[in-house]
């Protein structure tokens, strides 16, 4: 290793160095901090989840819930977070895709075969 004060090579175990008397930092443990763990937030996860969820709530289906949540779902891995959130927001939208699907098919029936069905009086 060389001096950090000198530039003289001296031995790695040197405590110090032998030609300025500068210390090294062999042999003086500094105590560590825990590294900070920088937590980032899968926004695509969140933002598949709360689309498909209001698209629900308001009754027609949110393309957007689901775009977001697919992206969300990919992106997890990579955040290390929101796979749940994704998955939800999938089954949000799919649930609100069926349901606007029964209805536009109940509405199709009640149009085609309402008017043929004959009125009694």
């Amino acid at each position: 290793m060389y001096c950090k004060n000198c530039g003289s090579q001296i031995a790695d175990q040197a405590v110090y160095c032998v030609h300025c008397g500068t210390a090294t930092d062999v042999g003086f443990s500094v105590p560590s901090q825990p590294a900070l763990c920088e937590k980032r937030t899968n926004g695509f996860a969140v933002a598949g989840f709360v689309l498909a969820l209001v698209g629900l709530l308001l009754c027609n289906i949110s393309i957007l819930g689901l775009i977001f949540s697919c992206i969300g779902l990919v992106n997890s891995k990579t955040y290390g977070s929101g796979k749940g959130l994704s998955i939800a927001g999938l089954v949000i939208s799919v649930i609100a895709f069926v349901i606007l699907l029964v209805v536009v098919i109940f509405i199709f029936i009640m149009t085609m075969f309402g008017t043929a069905v004959p009125h009694v009086h």
